[in-house]
């Protein structure tokens, strides 16, 4: 709160004259992500040329965003605020799975994935994986870069859904990211 006054250049007791706590700040801040984190994928998802194209455009997404993020986050978040903890953890079990499996689904009907993929378990699965690499029980952070952590879940849960077909779109769309003629990779 004193990072918030002084960089404001006003005093906390005028930050709690327009909030209730530090709690409510948080929280709206929170929501304030989640609600532009939604219209990044709802872009992404209208303008993919197909499921794994989406998939690859959240890849790049993912990489950004986890690579400056503190993986000691989310921890902090149950800690010490569990009414933001729960904004995030709202929005990946309703916006994010719907997402995931709105994806398998076109993915399967256009053969891209594999027909026998679980779509209500493999989407349940992607949705706990995003939230597991911030354990830092499991992963802890001066052994595991999130960075790392999320590109290999993200790498493990494509090559595990996509069909012989989807396998091949999968490379070329990695051969353009790696040759940099993806504009969007920039």
């Amino acid at each position: 709160m004193d990072d918030i006054a002084r960089e404001l250049g006003i005093s906390k007791k005028t930050i709690y004259q327009y909030y209730k706590d530090k709690d409510e700040i948080v929280c709206i801040i929170a929501r304030e992500h989640m609600d532009k984190e939604q219209e990044i994928l709802d872009e992404i998802q209208s303008g993919a040329q197909d499921p794994i194209d989406e998939l690859v455009q959240i890849s790049i997404l993912i990489r950004k965003t986890f690579h400056t993020m503190n993986p000691s986050l989310l921890f902090e978040l149950k800690r010490y605020h569990p009414n933001a903890m729960k904004i995030f953890s709202d929005y990946m079990d309703q916006c994010v799975l719907s997402s995931v499996k709105e994806n398998i689904e076109k993915g399967k009907k256009l053969g891209l994935y594999r027909p026998e993929v679980d779509t209500e378990i493999i989407s349940k699965l992607r949705v706990q994986e995003a939230e597991l690499a911030f354990n830092i029980d499991v992963f802890p952070t001066n052994q595991f870069n999130l960075w790392d952590i999320q590109v290999q879940f993200f790498d493990h849960y494509l090559y595990g859904i996509v069909s012989e077909s989807g396998y091949k779109l999968v490379k070329k769309y990695f051969e353009k990211l790696n040759n940099g003629t993806n504009e969007k990779a920039a």
